[in-house]
């Protein structure tokens, strides 16, 4: 029996994500700019940095004590491993000074997720059967393209699947209300969000 792949994840840079805020807490924003709670494949993780921006927008400060009150009054304190696991967490680095490094390495872990879950999505939908291909095709486009942007942006097929149709008719409706009296109406088709391929395309786009 073939056993499961993990999905992609860096649990070293999390935690030296952690361990830096922990040391310099000044760093906290760029780190969260760069890599917020949902991106940590570790769900203790995504825990001990939604209470470090609790207690900073609190203006507290960000040390071991105050993150085991916060996170004892959210019910969270056990799911991260208790106090020995902070205290980890504040040994994961020396320094601060990569904080921003290991946090672009957590979000492109988070991006392949992403990635990973858009194609399966893909896939079901092309075996479904239920859209057009071209439909099918685009939504895939959209769909990676915002695995890679961020994360937080990627939609479901279904989701893009749903606004590309509407898309498509407003485009058609569009192009042939322009093209009423001439004999040779243009083609359409639907950006890809690729400059170089929609140039080979007719209509900037993929062909619908």
């Amino acid at each position: 029996m073939i056993k499961p792949r993990p999905l992609p994840h860096n649990l070293d840079a999390e935690r030296a994500c952690l361990g830096a805020v922990l040391l310099r807490q000044e760093v906290l924003s760029d780190v969260i700019a760069e890599a917020p709670a949902r991106d940590f494949y570790v769900p203790a993780h995504q825990d001990v940095l939604r209470s470090m921006q609790r207690l900073a927008a609190a203006g507290k400060p960000i040390d071991l004590l105050m993150l085991e009150m916060d996170l004892d009054a959210h019910d969270r304190l056990a799911r991260v491993g208790g106090v020995a696991a902070l205290a980890d967490l504040a040994g994961a680095v020396p320094t601060a000074q990569s904080a921003l490094y290991y946090a672009r390495a957590v979000r492109e872990t988070a991006q392949m997720r992403a990635a990973i879950h858009a194609a399966a999505d893909l896939t079901a939908e092309a075996y479904a059967g239920e859209q057009g291909a071209e439909q099918v095709l685009q939504a895939g486009i959209d769909a990676l393209q915002g695995a890679f942007r961020g994360s937080s942006q990627v939609r479901t097929i279904a989701e893009v699947v749903g606004g590309l149709r509407d898309q498509i008719e407003q485009r058609t409706a569009a192009a042939w209300g322009e093209a009423e009296g001439d004999d040779d109406p243009p083609p359409l088709g639907i950006p890809s969000g690729i400059e170089q391929l929609d140039e080979q395309l007719t209509f900037g786009g993929i062909p619908v």
